[in-house]
């Protein structure tokens, strides 16, 4: 094939293929994404709805991964146990808690005597009695007490300073966080009471006086703020450990530099605590168990009463001779433990009988005849 062949084949080609775009079908043409972005845009509404989804599925996410970590709880490790005579020795280091130490420096231990609210409750109470500080974060333990931390020294101070706290006309006990401290009602015996020194003359008044008089009564902890500050001059206020168990110090002997002086304590409330059942509420005084009355005769179960057949009556003949005899000796020996006037009656008895006897032996005679 030369060439002017070559190019008369092609041109027919070229012009075939025309003639079939012309005879197809026209069809819409497609946006690209640039053109149908410009075509319509998306209203500030419905970009802004959009924005919240995107952060609403966003926070879900990170939602969803911190409650996998929160199962998880702390990573731990291994640390071999010592053993010591069969038995598994654990020895914990002052150490291994220090950091949890200023965690709970802010926290109090508070009961209620006699009682042991519901958690909603005391929710409810704490709400409303402490409103003059941030509320606490409230944990209820399973063996009847609470544990209140607050956010920060000063509102824990206020709490305990404000006074003493009634629940249902039930004390509140409080006391602060201790790390090995162990509940139990039945074993309860220090509480913390708040004290009064009156007639306590304000230039004695410094921490080491109120500790000393403080310490005849109990344990001291702390004075209240306006002791501290002496915002109030007619007493001071001090809060002190007590032992219930024992009975309570109602004065005490201060040596001063000038005399000797006879101070009294004041107790804001005294609890009611038994020696014998050791329970609150009451005194031994009062105790049903020490005023029990004592059983000293054994208890005995009541016989019941035959109420089956009867019995059988067997007949014997006896001689009238040997009936009467037995008749008398059975009424002589009746006679012998007789009272006077019983005696009378028996006697008076006895002879009607004989009469009566008489009377049928008679009779009987007469009939024999």
């Amino acid at each position: 094939m030369n060439s002017t062949q070559w190019n008369s084949n092609a041109e027919n080609i070229e012009i075939c293929v025309q003639k079939g775009k012309e005879q197809l079908p026209t069809s819409p043409k497609r946006l690209q994404f640039s053109e149908a972005g410009s075509s319509k845009q998306i209203s500030k509404p419905d970009l802004e709805s959009k924005v919240k989804e995107v952060d609403a599925e966003v926070h879900a996410k990170e939602a969803r991964k911190q409650n996998r970590y929160s199962q998880m709880g702390m990573q731990l490790e291994y640390v071999p146990p010592s053993h010591r005579e069969g038995k598994v020795i654990i020895q914990i280091e002052e150490e291994d808690v220090n950091e949890l130490k200023e965690y709970w420096d802010n926290a109090l231990i508070g009961y209620v005597l006699e009682d042991t609210p519901y958690e909603k409750s005391m929710v409810n109470y704490i709400e409303s009695v402490w409103d003059f500080v941030d509320k606490p974060q409230i944990l209820y333990h399973h063996e009847g007490y609470y544990v209140f931390r607050f956010s920060n020294v000063k509102d824990k101070e206020a709490v305990m300073q404000a006074g003493l706290y009634n629940y249902h006309n039930k004390p509140l006990i409080l006391q602060n966080w201790e790390r090995d401290f162990q509940f139990d009602p039945k074993c309860i015996t220090t509480i913390p009471l708040w004290i009064q020194i009156p007639s306590l003359s304000v230039g004695y008044w410094i921490a080491d006086a109120p500790s000393k008089v403080a310490s005849g009564v109990g344990i001291p902890m702390y004075t209240d703020k306006y002791t501290a500050e002496l915002g109030k001059i007619s007493y001071a206020r001090v809060l002190v450990k007590v032992d219930i168990t024992k009975p309570l110090v109602e004065s005490v002997e201060i040596i001063i530099p000038t005399s000797v002086k006879q101070q009294e304590i004041v107790y804001e409330w005294k609890p009611r605590f038994c020696a014998e059942c050791l329970h609150f509420g009451h005194d031994v005084f009062e105790c049903w168990k020490s005023n029990k009355p004592e059983e000293t005769e054994e208890f005995q179960i009541p016989k019941r009463r035959n109420r089956g057949r009867r019995r059988r009556i067997i007949q014997e003949w006896k001689p009238k001779e040997q009936q009467e005899k037995e008749e008398k000796q059975e009424e002589t020996k009746g006679v012998q433990n007789l009272t006077g006037e019983e005696e009378d009656y028996m006697k008076v008895k006895q002879t009607r009988k004989a009469r009566r006897y008489k009377m049928l032996q008679e009779k009987g005679n007469k009939a024999n005849h």
